[in-house]
């Protein structure tokens, strides 16, 4: 994915629509072209694994659902990078929060979707559905438990993913 292509920005994809359907939200068309880049992109992985590993196992996940807000990652105490959905969202004059993540929902939804079709049963290539892991919260600021910043779970949320999703598929692997 071509991170400097400013086409593929988070704002470019999302439409003030207004309402409840948040699908409307989201540009379909340019959405679905950044969707098959990505996808691609683990394609390439999966060949390159092919040729110079094959039956190594790769073991990637989903992406719990995110909370946008105003708070980017941190490294010793010292601004790091980030937010990255909540600017893109207020730009956009979306500004109910709730409509924010359910607009983000849907995208991550629709990668889980379509990471899930590269997982064939000869293929080495497992995805573990790590959305739903971690609590929900139906109102939130810029803290939220069990999240480092607007888009990394912190110490207790990986620890959780790690635990009760991603560490069980790996045993098993082993």
């Amino acid at each position: 994915l071509d991170h400097n292509n400013e086409k593929y920005q988070l704002d470019k994809l999302l439409v003030n629509a207004g309402g409840n359907n948040y699908q409307d939200y989201i540009d379909q068309a340019l959405w679905s072209e950044v969707l098959e880049t990505v996808i691609e992109a683990y394609r390439i992985l999966i060949n390159t694994r092919d040729t110079y590993k094959p039956g190594c196992p790769i073991v990637t996940h989903t992406y719990d659902y995110i909370y946008p807000r105003d708070k980017g990652s941190r490294v010793l105490g010292v601004f790091s990078n980030g937010p990255w959905v909540y600017p893109a969202m207020i730009a956009k004059g979306i500004v109910d929060q709730v409509t924010q993540r359910e607009i983000i929902k849907i995208m991550l939804h629709d990668f889980k979707v379509e990471l899930m079709k590269l997982q064939l049963p000869d293929n080495n290539f497992y995805v573990v559905d790590t959305q739903k892991t971690l609590n929900e919260h139906p109102n939130w600021g810029n803290s939220v438990a069990e999240w480092d910043d607007e888009i990394h779970p912190g110490d207790d949320g990986f620890k959780r993913i790690m635990y009760e999703k991603i560490g069980p598929k790996i045993k098993q692997l082993l």
